[in-house]
């Protein structure tokens, strides 16, 4: 026997051993990612990675996210595709129905003319090993075309009368063709134009595909009666055991030389060493009618489906099992060959991952079984919602009720774990633990429990200590009989924690609702969430697989965490893991893990799930040179400038699209490589002359990098300045125009020296006559001004008048010119004391002229016509100034008037009632700030009748008030040479609050002439400050 049929012979014998039941995930696009036409004939991949799909209205052009259509109008020759092949140069063949045929070659699609015409649909494409591309055609025969030289040759003769459906170039360069009338063998011929007949296999056989097998022959697929091997060497095929009523389409291999069946009726049967797969409806498979089948360069299989568009399986590392909305799986409990499944009111029995044989144990009169444990009395406790507690035999599958306590919240249990004779229930209503001769301890909030309602149980063999999961801000956990909390963090209320499970870093996991997945590791709490990659804070179960990986089941993810790296990767739709959990639902066996979820079992196959080595195709997309798309070349030369580059680049991995990420480096730009981005857009800005180098690796999803890239070379030209011989001819300019400046400068200079000389003489005296009147003019005004200061001084309160009825204040006094147009004024009537700060119109003398009216006026105001209050005796100074300065007469009408606040303190009763013209008032009380604004309206100015708001506050020990005019935060400064504003006083007021008001009065100083630094002072400057 031939090691092809010894192979086969064991390919069927594991057949029967393929696992029933199992469910698989294949996505499916359409119309929805722009496929427009659903009836599949061909598919491949190109050399840039993309998948091409042929259909019977165009060429679909994939990049695993959507489709774009190609047309005749894109260069087809056709738009009904029949049939594609990528050569060993990369070059896309496409044959078309009436016979003709295109090629993809780079990013360009283009027909093909032929010397002759076919007229007829092409059916197969193959190549030799010479890069002879040959071509079938359903009534037209075969024939060749050699690219190197362009010649054409047609071979009709032999298969005149006989449609030709294939056509496969074997491993020893022969040809084999499938017709309706047997498969035909001929040899070639040294100058490649005659074919030699040989022999033929299963005349009288429409024959459908052939599939070459390697050096061990080839798969021969017929319409009728299935599939045939032919091994190398052997005289007769032999037919593969397959249903009768099998209607095979299209035969194809992966690189584990398996063999995939893609039938009209019967889905797809995958056949190989380990066995028989068949995908069909009833597994998950959309239909069963498939055209084609093509394996990528990444080992995902895509379908060609005939009315229902393509179809992706990805390598099975997610398989279901029992698949049905009405088997939710509750609990999973694996015992060496044997794990039992809990649904809501039965538990399945599965031996040996046989699904195809079940037991069930009934428990009676129970709506949701919640929980599952095995003792080592080969005993099956059974936890319920509001039922109690179960215990099944489990060689008997007898059931019992176990009656654990009469209250009602101790009827729901949540979980078991145990111990040798012990086990622990958890409760609503607390943990339970039943002991050797079924001695009941119960402990609650009251025995020091965090929470009564216990939500999952797990003991560590290692220190024989019980951790207990509950909604609280600690775990609790249970040793000798006695129990202690651990608090999560301080920053945590309460965690809501779903399943706990022991890793081998030796640190305790936990599962929470909401907050993430928690570590507890020497005495610490660590926390996983969606900031370091969890697909979810919401988690339900964890548990570690064989290579120390964590995986987290949440509503519709699965989340894995590297226990080593803390690296975090998400599965989801694309990896078939899209399933809604159910808490702590999941075992492990081996290398496997079982999931529990809303519609039957996930498994994780662990053998299956190995890394990724093969690395996405990467290529350029787009490029623009200041903003403007240019033709994609790999060298790009440019005039002398400044540019702007962007370049788009294109990672294609069909297996994850999405997770396709990119490093790269500008040689002669940067200086190492760039952090791994998913973003494809690379951008430099303002490059100059030079060479430079773009070269990028793509990466993976499991982060495995391709070879570095160079995708394009820039060369900028050095502008004429940076050439040797300008600066050459700059420096002999330089020097003649140098010498040429010197002799010029030396004649005018000596010209200009006599005339400057006369002036000088003139000039000299009148400037020392001009320079003696104004010194003395200038003594007399600085004499007087500071004359009218002195008085000016005498006029405002004392300081210490001012201490003594303040005494805790400061006031900050800054004239601008010497004398100032702000001032203040005190006085006190028996325990209100009146406080004053007054800005005028103006500054320097024309301003302290004012500020003198303005305190003569209040003295009279209150202390001859007895005005108190703060709001009339502004009302009353506004009518006196204006009376005083004739503000009623129009034809001597003056704009000059006043800003002004006025208040009444009255320290005994803590009331502050006081009121403004314009100025604001600042109190802070225990550090929180409050602006008060008062009236819009001046005292002076146009003459109306005006009337000012009395306002009353409640003033206490601490409270300090702020007064002051519009010089501070008028003042200019800063780095932008900007008003302070208010808002900057504000911010210097916030960080002197709370300070001792001395301390304040340095700060406050200090900070407005750091503010004006070297500009001048805006204008007259009064700033006071009240603690009460």
């Amino acid at each position: 026997m031939s090691v092809f049929r010894l192979i086969f012979v064991l390919s069927l014998f594991l057949s029967a051993h393929w696992c029933r039941g199992q469910f698989y995930q294949f996505q499916a696009y359409g119309l929805e990612v722009g496929l427009t036409d659903p009836f599949i004939y061909s598919i491949t991949q190109d050399a840039r990675g993309y998948l091409v799909v042929g259909t019977g209205e165009g060429l679909g052009v994939f990049d695993g996210v959507s489709f774009e259509m190609k047309y005749t109008q894109d260069g087809l020759a056709e738009d009904f595709v029949s049939k594609l092949y990528k050569s060993k140069t990369g070059i896309v063949w496409i044959g078309h129905k009436e016979g003709g045929l295109s090629f993809i070659h780079g990013n360009e699609i283009s027909p093909y003319d032929l010397d002759f015409e076919v007229n007829s649909l092409i059916t197969g494409i193959a190549e030799d090993e010479e890069g002879v591309v040959w071509f079938s055609s359903q009534q037209g025969g075969v024939f060749q075309i050699d690219i190197k030289s362009g010649i054409q040759r047609m071979f009709f003769d032999q298969f005149d009368g006989k449609n030709v459906n294939d056509l496969l170039i074997s491993e020893d360069n022969e040809l084999f063709v499938a017709t309706s009338n047997g498969v035909e063998h001929y040899y070639l011929s040294d100058s490649q134009d005659e074919l030699f007949f040989s022999d033929r296999y299963l005349d009288q056989q429409n024959i459908q595909s052939l599939q070459s097998l390697g050096r061990v022959g080839i798969a021969i697929g017929t319409n009728q009666s299935g599939v045939y091997l032919l091994g190398k060497g052997d005289n007769e095929p032999v037919r593969l055991d397959l249903p009768d009523e099998i209607l095979i389409k299209d035969l194809c291999t992966d690189d584990e030389n398996n063999l995939y069946l893609s039938t009209f009726n019967m889905g797809i049967y995958k056949l190989g060493q380990n066995g028989m797969v068949h995908y069909s409806e009833e597994n998950g498979l959309g239909t069963s009618n498939i055209q084609t089948t093509f394996i990528d360069r990444e080992g995902t299989m895509w379908v060609g489906a005939y009315g229902s568009g393509v179809y992706k399986h990805s390598r099975e590392v997610f398989t279901y099992y029992l698949m049905s909305s009405e088997i939710p799986v509750q609990d999973i409990l694996v015992d060496v060959n044997e794990m039992y499944i809990a649904t809501k009111n039965k538990i399945i029995k599965v031996e040996d991952d046989n699904f195809s044989n079940l037991d069930t144990i009934v428990v009676e009169n129970v709506s949701n079984i919640t929980c599952l444990y095995a003792d080592q009395k080969n005993q099956l406790w059974i936890g319920t919602s509001n039922n109690g507690l179960f215990v099944c035999d489990r060689s008997s599958k007898q059931v019992r009720k176990w009656s654990l306590t009469s209250d009602y919240l101790a009827s729901t249990i949540n979980d078991i774990s145990g111990y040798g004779n012990q086990i622990w229930v958890g409760t609503y209503n607390g943990l339970y633990e039943i002991g050797e001769f079924n001695a009941l301890n119960h402990y609650d909030i009251s025995s020091g429990l965090s929470h009564n309602r216990v939500n999952c149980l797990y003991f560590d063999d290692d220190e024989k200590a019980l951790y207990i999961g509950t909604e609280s801000a600690e775990l609790s956990i249970l040793k000798n009989g006695h129990l202690t909390n651990r608090r999560y963090s301080e920053n945590y209320s309460l965690l809501n924690i779903f399943h706990i499970d022991k890793l081998s870093d030796g640190g305790i996991y936990l599962a929470s609702q909401g907050d993430g997945v928690f570590r507890f590791l020497n005495d610490q709490f660590e926390q996983f969430s969606t900031n370091e990659g969890l697909a979810s804070n919401f988690c339900y179960g964890i548990i570690e697989d064989s290579r120390k990986m964590l995986w987290v089941t949440h509503n519709g993810y699965l989340s894995r965490i590297d226990i080593e790296t803390s690296d975090i990767r998400v599965f989801e739709s694309e990896d078939g893991a899209n399933k809604a959990y159910l808490k702590s639902a999941l075992a492990k066996r081996g290398n496997d893990i079982w999931y529990g979820s809303q519609e039957g079992l996930l498994k994780y196959n662990g053998n299956n799930d190995f890394i990724n080595l093969v690395t996405p195709v990467i290529g350029v997309e787009e490029i623009t040179v200041n903003g403007e798309p240019i033709d994609i070349v790999e060298e790009l030369s440019l005039v002398a400038g400044r540019y702007d580059f962007s370049v788009l680049l294109r990672g294609l991995s069909l297996k994850h699209p999405k997770d396709v990420q990119f490093s790269y480096i500008l040689e002669n730009y940067d200086n190492e490589w760039s952090d791994i981005s998913p973003i494809p857009e690379i951008k430099f800005n303002k490059l100059t002359d030079g060479e430079y180098v773009l070269k990028v690796k793509a990466y993976n999803d499991d982060l495995q990098g391709s070879e570095e890239l160079e995708v394009l070379r820039i060369v900028i030209a050095m502008p004429y300045w940076k050439r040797w011989w300008f600066w050459v001819a700059c420096f002999l300019l330089l020097v003649v125009s140098i010498y040429w400046y010197v002799k010029y400068r030396e004649r005018r200079y000596k010209i200009r020296q006599d005339e400057l000389e006369k002036e000088l003489a003139i000039r000299s005296k009148e400037v020392l006559e001009q320079k003696e009147k104004l010194e003395i003019t200038n003594k007399d005004i600085t004499d007087s001004i500071n004359y009218a200061k002195r008085i000016q001084d005498a006029v405002l309160p004392d300081d210490n008048d001012f201490k003594y009825f303040f005494p805790k204040s400061f006031v900050s006094y800054r004239p601008r010119d010497i004398v100032s147009g702000d001032f203040y004024w005190i006085n006190k009537r028996g325990d209100e004391i009146m406080l004053v700060c007054g800005d005028c119109t103006g500054h320097g003398v024309p301003g302290a002229f004012l500020s003198i009216i303005g305190q003569q006026l209040l003295r009279e105001i209150f202390d001859i016509k007895n005005i108190t209050d703060p709001n009339e005796i502004i009302t009353q100074l506004d009518k006196s100034f204006g009376y005083m300065m004739n503000q009623e007469q129009e034809d001597l009408e003056t704009k000059d008037g006043m800003d002004v606040v006025v208040c009444s303190f009255n320290f005994r009763e803590g009331r502050l009632r006081w009121a403004s013209a314009v100025r604001p008032l600042i109190l802070y009380r225990d550090g929180e700030r409050s602006f008060y604004r008062g009236n819009r309206r001046s005292v002076g100015g146009e003459h109306s009748d005006k009337s000012y708001d009395l306002h009353e506050l409640e003033i206490k020990q601490g409270d300090v008030i702020y007064l002051f005019s519009d010089g501070y935060p008028d003042q200019f400064g800063g780095p932008e040479k900007k008003k302070l504003k208010i808002t900057g006083l504000f911010d210097i007021l916030e960080e002197v609050n709370g300070l001792a008001i001395e301390e304040q009065e340095k700060l406050i100083n200090s900070k407005l002439v750091e503010w004006q630094a070297h500009y001048p002072q805006t204008d007259d400057i009064l700033f006071m400050a009240i603690e009460v």
